[in-house]
């Protein structure tokens, strides 16, 4: 009896020694007035224009971390602070259960949340290869780079010149291996189109190394060969970021991914591409359960959802697991407001691997389905022929960017939305084709007629106004001319949706409003 005593205390004791994984979550951040005061202290130019396109303001979520706070906690015994979230207002730390534990000490700590789900079962699984499925060359026989314009009817974008001029992506991945030499990519280098790039696991800028996966997903999306190759958004400016560390799979690695969503944010980003998912860790009471993909408990799956909130159209792949047990989309793929793509082979048959849905809430997954099997890319001077929704994640991602270009007022829940009703099974939507294949000359068509009908269904408010007149139901810019009660033109512009008239005297106004195509009048007040 003594002596299965000793041994449960030994293993207890042990557990309790064992490096953790844990977020902790603060209380405030007590320089937040002085941040909103000062927002390019804490976002580019281009990310402010942005949320002004989209009419969103500015709140708690991106003012940063309070550093006097991660001091305390990186100078407690024991603990290394290994990532941070803005966002989620969290520090993602190591170190041993009681030792993480004490930091509740801190006022400023609201809550921690420990990535192991059973402390003390220390099983520990094999290293999976994730991409190794993905990898693998298919034998299939369609590999010409028209698939994806015919399946999706997309080659209407391009004739109109629409494949992602000015539109900022961010592809966050695993490596981006030879990609600064690969000669479909150079006119990208040469233009100057990639704007930032970071190596989160290894903190440093360099991200032309550690893995391929990054680079044969990336040329899906921006690969340019006059005669032989085009991607889907070859024309449009790029981040690269690396948040996966293939050598492991554990929790920092969403941690990674959250830091690199909320660099792009920062920079200005107007869409993500990644071809990442979670749900099984190196350590198995780190595992995320089925009824966890219900887009709200994955760390990595709340930042994506909060990715959206600022205005960025994020677009994932719904996860290679339809031949395993696990069989559902992954992480972040579930969660609400991301665009998850399955898929489908070049006669739109869905692939087997491609991961099915629900979300354990009930809701449709994956969104969308796309070229995913035996599709062209390139790498070390070859084209190959790969499998994997890593695949037709990008090919979406590049027309959702091309669709930016020409209505670049439409917002990510709005942009979602077209897409599943100009897909072949939005009626009768399932859990293994999710709303279908988008048809992107119908997305195309939809938007059209919004925005030609823009006026007539366009609003602005407030009315009164005191600082700001912002207007909804805008698909593309508009010119406008404020008049005072005499007829005289007190301002002119062109706007995204929001016109500053702080600096106008109190009184009535005529707001004069054109697409190029109609006129709206409308009457207003300015507030004293």
């Amino acid at each position: 009896m003594k002596i299965y005593t000793w041994f449960i205390l030994l293993l207890f004791s042990l557990s309790f020694s064992q490096t953790e994984d844990a977020w902790v979550f603060l209380h405030d951040k007590p320089d937040s007035a002085y941040y909103f005061s000062n927002p390019l202290e804490m976002l580019s130019e281009r990310a402010l224009q942005r949320r002004e396109r989209y009419g969103i303001d500015l709140d708690i979520r991106d003012v940063p971390v309070d550093e006097d706070y991660l001091n305390l906690i990186a100078s407690s015994s024991g603990i290394s602070v290994v990532g941070k979230s803005k966002w989620l207002n969290a520090l993602h730390v190591k170190g041993n259960v009681n030792d993480i534990q004490s930091l509740l000490q801190f006022q400023f700590v609201d809550s921690i949340r420990f990535a192991n789900r059973n402390i003390g079962t220390l099983s520990k699984t094999k290293v999976v290869d994730k991409f190794s499925f993905v990898m693998q060359k298919s034998n299939a026989t369609f590999g010409n780079d028209t698939v994806p314009y015919v399946m999706h009817r997309a080659h209407v974008l391009h004739e109109k010149g629409f494949a992602g001029k000015d539109v900022l992506i961010a592809v966050i991945d695993a490596g981006f291996t030879s990609a600064d030499t690969s000669r479909v990519l150079q006119h990208v280098f040469a233009d100057g189109r990639v704007v930032d790039h970071y190596n989160f696991p290894d903190r440093e800028p360099d991200v032309f190394k550690r893995h391929y996966h990054g680079t044969v997903v990336w040329v899906r999306i921006a690969g340019y060969d006059e005669e032989n190759y085009r991607g889907t958004a070859f024309d449009a400016k790029y981040c690269l970021y690396i948040s996966e560390d293939v050598t492991q799979e554990m929790p920092v690695e969403e941690t990674y991914w959250v830091m690199a969503a909320e660099r792009a944010d920062s920079v200005g980003v107007d869409v993500i591409n990644t071809s990442l998912g979670y749900s099984v860790f190196d350590r198995s009471e780190y595992n995320y359960t089925r009824a966890d993909m219900d887009g709200e408990t994955a760390i990595v799956s709340r930042a994506a959802q909060i990715a959206t909130e600022k205005g960025i159209h994020v677009v994932v792949s719904a996860g290679n697991s339809g031949y395993n047990s696990w069989r559902i989309i992954t992480a972040p793929a579930d969660a609400k407001d991301v665009i998850a793509v399955g898929a489908v082979n070049a006669y739109g048959e869905r692939a087997g691997f491609s991961s099915t849905g629900n979300t354990a809430d009930g809701r449709i997954k994956p969104d969308v389905m796309s070229w995913g099997s035996g599709v062209k890319t390139f790498f070390m001077g070859n084209y190959v022929y790969l499998s994997g929704t890593s695949f037709s994640a990008p090919v979406i991602t590049g027309f959702v960017a091309d669709l930016v270009q020409a209505f670049p007022l439409v917002s990510p829940v709005k942009m979602k939305q077209i897409l599943l009703e100009s897909s072949d099974r939005f009626h009768q939507p399932d859990s293994l084709y999710g709303f279908g294949i988008p048809d992107f000359s119908i997305a195309l068509d939809k938007l059209n007629y919004l925005s030609e009908n823009q006026l007539e269904n366009m609003t602005f408010y407030p009315n009164p106004a005191n600082d700001v007149l912002m207007f909804s139901n805008l698909y593309t810019p508009v010119n406008y001319t404020v008049f005072d009660v005499s007829g005289k033109m007190v301002r002119q512009g062109k706007t995204y949706g929001r016109i500053d008239i702080r600096f106008l005297q109190p009184g009535a106004y005529f707001l004069l409003v054109t697409d190029g195509r109609k006129f709206r009048l409308t009457k207003w007040i300015k507030k004293p």
